[in-house]
Parts: structure tokens; C-alpha cells; sequence
């Protein structure tokens, strides 16, 4: 989850790794077309998702 400098929600993520191939995914992202708010939320999704 990302919060705007008011601490309301501009945009969540939701990844996990797949049991059958450990494969890192991306299952579902909502950052309201703000391309900012997006480019975090993937950097997030990368972190946690490791190679």
C-alpha cells in the first residue's frame, strides 16, 4: 500500500510467488492512473517478490 502525503490511500499491490514454478507475480494493482503511485507500488511488488 502507497499513502499520499495525507496519509489516505493512493494505491495498493497484491503479489505472490506461484507454488508450481516460484514464479514472482503480480496478481493485481490499483494506483488511479498515476504513473508515480504505480512505478512505487511495482518497485514494492519487485522487492518482495526478490529474483
Amino acid at each position: 500500500m502507497v499513502c499520499d502525503q495525507y496519509g489516505e490511500v493512493a494505491g495498493v499491490v497484491r503479489c505472490q510467488v506461484r507454488a508450481a514454478d516460484d514464479a514472482g507475480l503480480i496478481v493485481w494493482l490499483h494506483g488511479r492512473e498515476d504513473f508515480e503511485v504505480i512505478a512505487v507500488l511495482i518497485a514494492l511488488a519487485r522487492a518482495r517478490l526478490g529474483d
